[in-house]
């Protein structure tokens, strides 16, 4: 490979020896050219780092990183930190991605002149082999050049950062970083409002590369101990928008409502009895600063929040359905 790669894809891996294969060999088909691959151990205890070693040996574009288990967010930031790229991408170990993945984001991220670009994917189930395509953003976000200024809709992307590339020199001038909480606790939710919030130049497309596996019991998203690490990435925004000057703080509390209500949805009984207090006390604090305005909430939200606010509701209900409070089950972030 010579001269600077167009893309560096981070790969972060941590026991996912049954599924890395998978991954690497989507990677290592990639039909851009140009492509670097840092595959970051995180202290794995299975065969993971041998087989990642393997495909090394054999792909001159691929670099293995071994290091102590410290979590995902310090993961990708040693992975962003040695990328040498135009653009960073990112592929999850247990995740795959269509041979021309990253030549299709590359070329259009090129002809748009674009910070960052960003595709649909599909959810796919690997017993099954059934892929089902899922869009992350509002419809009127597609195909145009933007940025949250133009378009405020941009707040209620799936925070699925690994359909996305995004300039190496964006990033590090604008010190956008994954928080370096333990394990793998939602850090995406931050690095993608971080970028959101700093990005001039944005482009998504309605096309789907990554295969996003849903049957692996060990994703994080099924980890219910995990309770308030979204509380944390909201936080993380907001200190983050105060230290930049940036005017987007009634956006990011629209967004922590919606990704609150997803976090309560995911827990069990016990876990939303140990949420709920949290969540009623910072839709209080929403309101008392606010932020609870009719140009970012329906009316109905207004009413079910308040209602939150006011103790009508209460933790051991079944649900509470993001569709009675927001419509589109896109807006949840």
């Amino acid at each position: 490979m010579g001269g600077q790669p167009k893309v560096s894809v981070l790969v972060p891996v941590y026991n996912v020896e049954r599924y890395l294969s998978k991954c690497l060999d989507s990677l290592v088909r990639q039909t851009l050219d140009d492509l670097e691959i840092i595959v970051i151990d995180d202290g794995s205890t299975d065969a993971s780092g041998a087989i990642a070693d393997r495909y090394a040996e054999k792909n001159a574009n691929m670099v293995v990183v071994h290091k102590p288990n410290e979590g995902y967010g310090k993961t990708l930031n040693l992975g962003i930190s040695l990328a040498k790229g135009e653009y960073i991408g990112i592929l999850e170990s247990d995740d795959w991605c269509s041979p021309f993945m990253f030549e299709r984001l590359y070329t259009q991220a090129k002809e748009k002149d674009v910070e960052v670009i960003k595709s649909d994917f599909y959810k796919w189930w690997s017993e099954t082999d059934i892929s089902v395509n899922q869009s992350v953003a509002p419809h009127e976000v597609y195909n145009t050049k933007t940025n949250l200024r133009k378009n405020i809709e941009l707040i209620f992307m799936q925070p699925s950062i690994w359909s996305s590339i995004y300039k190496r020199d964006f990033l590090v001038k604008n010190g956008i970083f994954l928080t370096e909480t333990p394990g793998a606790s939602y850090q995406d939710a931050s690095f993608q409002h971080k970028v959101l919030f700093c990005v001039e130049s944005l482009f998504v497309i309605n096309e789907s590369f990554i295969y996003y596996r849903q049957d692996n019991p060990t994703s994080s998203v099924y980890d219910k101990r995990k309770i308030f690490c979204v509380c944390d990435e909201y936080d993380e925004c907001r200190s983050f928008l105060q230290e930049k000057g940036l005017p987007f703080t009634s956006l990011l509390e629209r967004a922590r409502v919606g990704g609150y209500l997803w976090n309560y949805n995911r827990l069990d009984e016990e876990g939303r009895r140990m949420f709920y207090p949290r969540m009623r006390g910072d839709f209080a604090r929403i309101k008392k600063e606010g932020f609870l305005t009719r140009d970012l909430y329906p009316q109905s939200a207004i009413v079910k929040i308040l209602s939150i606010i006011n103790g009508l509701g209460k933790y051991s209900q079944q649900r509470i359905e993001c569709g009675e409070v927001f419509g589109e089950p896109i807006r949840l972030w």
